[in-house]
């Protein structure tokens, strides 16, 4: 989803960090708060990189060849060690 929106690594690794401090670090948050919080970091990651919120980031069919690519990789890596 980060390379879809052409990030950097230092920006995804920066975003992630904020991802993570104000979604995942607080103790006392519902589930449902947990979504919001994310939901609205998303949303800021994809306004300052000019990308509509209506975007969408994830398609099945690409999941499933990035997948089939990384398998084949693997094998092709193990079978020349």
């Amino acid at each position: 989803m980060f390379a879809r929106m052409r990030m950097s690594v230092e920006e995804v690794s920066n975003d992630f960090a904020t991802i993570i401090e104000e979604v995942y670090t607080p103790d006392n948050l519902a589930p449902t708060e947990r979504s919001q919080l994310l939901r609205r970091c998303m949303e800021n990651i994809m306004e300052r990189k000019g990308i509509p919120i209506n975007t969408r980031l994830m398609e099945d069919a690409q999941i499933g060849q990035c997948a089939r690519r990384v398998l084949k990789l693997n094998r092709c890596v193990n079978e020349h060690r």
